[in-house]
């Protein structure tokens, strides 16, 4: 599909990306610029309190690289850096955003696919939100289905045959398309949630004021879905992406904390409940450190039931 921009004007959009960094790997950062820059008419770095060491790399590389960098002094999460990120943007009279991490790889044509693919839905007559890339996983080479929700839990869209750009209701973060006027009508990122969820709750949070999402087949974007993986056999074979006990806690709390949302459908509750069960008994039964994921469930659960958000507290439970 070929835009012509003198008879679309959302054609000639002036798009940025927004890129949170947390001690990034030099090199595969670097990587990352070189995939993105050329895309987007500019790019935001936020950086979310790395090593003072790493902080006074990426400023020397925003000089000869000629990207806007806001170093934040210490880690405030996902979602308030991406908020941060946005409204830096915004200054730089972007219209539209894309979101990313600081190890996520964009094929060389994701944006202009992005964008093609928005023109095209909305063309349609389709209230978009965001619009999202099919994601191969960095270290098994598999692309993650894209979700919708269903009565009893996750309904897989897969890109297979005609289907170019499924439906959605959940897209990750990182690779996502926005329209800033679609975050000034929704608002940002749940600053609360710090880190896990955050998309989830934007999504929904959409969705509920009428916006549509969908995802873009033939946009690729290499991500990493997780600290490695495991192949389990949980009523079929499974490939479970694993996590930090850190992340889990903010899994499981946000989880919880979501619950209790109205823009939040029964539909996400009753799949979530049942997606959240089966990594409570994977992190008790096979990931290790067993105890440490324990500690960590037990503590987002509590969290969780108690309607505590924001960065986890400092644990002075342990010497």
């Amino acid at each position: 599909m070929e835009i012509d921009s003198a008879s679309n004007p959302v054609a000639g959009a002036r798009i940025c990306a927004v890129c949170v960094t947390y001690n990034p790997s030099r090199s595969v950062f670097e990587k990352v610029l070189d995939a993105t820059i050329g895309q987007v008419a500019a790019l935001v770095v936020v950086d979310n309190g790395s090593a003072q060491e790493l902080q006074e790399w990426l400023g020397r590389l925003s000089e000869s690289r000629g990207f806007c960098l806001l170093r934040l002094k210490t880690n405030l999460g996902i979602a308030a850096a991406l908020n941060r990120g946005v409204e830096a943007a915004k200054k730089q009279r972007c219209e539209g955003v894309l979101l990313l991490d600081h190890d996520s790889m964009p094929s060389t044509d994701m944006v202009a696919k992005l964008l093609e693919a928005t023109v095209e839905l909305q063309a349609a007559g389709h209230k978009i939100g965001v619009v999202g890339p099919q994601c191969v996983d960095i270290s098994t080479g598999r692309s993650a289905p894209f979700v919708r929700l269903g009565w009893s839990g996750f309904k897989q869209q897969a890109c297979a045959g005609s289907v170019r750009l499924p439906r959605v209701d959940l897209l990750i973060t990182s690779g996502s398309f926005i329209w800033t006027k679609v975050l000034d009508d929704v608002g940002g990122m749940d600053e609360a949630l710090f880190i896990d969820h955050v998309d989830t709750e934007w999504c929904l949070r959409a969705r509920a004021a009428g916006y549509a999402h969908f995802g873009v087949c033939h946009a690729l974007l290499m991500h990493s879905l997780g600290e490695g993986c495991r192949t389990v056999w949980w009523f079929r074979r499974r490939v479970v992406h694993l996590h930090s006990s850190a992340r889990i806690y903010y899994y499981v709390r946000n989880g919880i904390l979501l619950m209790s949302k109205s823009v939040v459908p029964w539909s996400w509750r009753v799949a979530e409940t049942i997606r959240t069960m089966s990594l409570i008994v994977f992190y008790l039964t096979v990931a290790s450190p067993r105890m440490e994921y324990a500690r960590m469930i037990a503590r987002g659960l509590l969290d969780g039931f108690r309607g505590i958000s924001g960065a986890m507290s400092v644990d002075t439970s342990k010497g």
